[in-house]
């Protein structure tokens, strides 16, 4: 039983090593990023979880589907009745891509903003500015290396038309 438990504190002990090392790998980048003057349009990658603020014109707004209006409402009467705080796939949301000048190439970034802070009035053409915090959720099968923006509402964030 000592040896198991002695296995154990050593994997806990390298996972922390490891997880402590990658921490201050990801802040060094970042840090030298800013210190060369990239931009987001230059390295969307960098500004991973952190507040930017971006002007652009709406290219397309997504419909929330029948489908994905029953999935988040069960999802929703399920953790309210079972007392979780799991907040994911639960609210839906306003979605539509913008195109910018600061964005390279035909590049777009999805903006998700909750439908329980209120649906902003867009059609496709509308110049928006918008403040919230960028995720990089980029894959292989994605046709823009820009990934999404999330919290566009108050007080981390906000739509506006111009």
């Amino acid at each position: 039983m000592e040896e198991f438990v002695e296995i154990i504190v050593a994997l806990v002990a390298a996972f922390f090593y490891l997880f402590v090392r990658l921490q201050r790998k990801t802040s060094r980048i970042y840090h030298e990023a800013e210190a060369q003057g990239r931009s987001f349009g230059d390295a969307p990658m960098f500004y991973h979880k952190k507040i930017i603020e971006l002007e652009g014109r709406v290219v397309h707004i997504f419909r929330n589907s029948v489908a994905e209006i029953v999935k988040r409402k069960t999802i929703d009467y399920i953790r309210t009745k079972t007392g979780s705080r799991n907040h994911r796939h639960r609210h839906l949301h306003q979605r539509f891509l913008i195109r910018s000048e600061d964005l390279k190439g035909k590049g777009t970034v999805l903006i998700e903003r909750n439908l329980k802070h209120g649906r902003v009035p867009l059609t496709q053409g509308d110049m928006v500015r918008v403040k919230g915090e960028y995720l990089h959720t980029v894959s292989w099968k994605s046709r823009s290396p820009y990934g999404r923006m999330h919290k566009t509402y108050e007080p981390h964030g906000f739509v506006r038309v111009l």
